[in-house]
């Protein structure tokens, strides 16, 4: 599947980013974290991806780091763990702080 995006920022927030490849516009969800971490709008980013396919839904989410999203990816196989909740999680907390806390818990 999709590993990596790399394009021009046109649009970030804390929940969302638009990224510009090849005349193509994708819609990324992202955490906190990863917005704090990105360029200015009209620069040039690598953001590491995920695409998450339910019956109902497709959604195209964004990480920083390769790092974040095999957290991710690890938090997601949690039962009654969603991706709205794990985006949150990673938008309160160091990535490194919620590996911790997953391990002692």
């Amino acid at each position: 599947m999709f590993n990596s995006l790399t394009g021009s920022v046109t649009y970030k927030d804390n929940e969302r980013m638009h990224l510009l490849l090849s005349g193509v516009e994708w819609d990324l969800s992202i955490s906190g974290s990863t917005s704090a971490k990105l360029p200015a709008i009209g620069e040039e980013v690598r953001v590491f991806t995920f695409l998450y396919h339910r019956e109902d839904q497709m959604k195209l989410f964004g990480f920083a780091s390769a790092s974040e999203r095999d957290l991710f990816l690890s938090l997601l196989q949690v039962n009654g763990v969603g991706p709205r909740l794990i985006m949150r999680m990673l938008s309160s907390a160091d990535e490194n702080l919620i590996r911790t806390a997953v391990q002692v818990g």
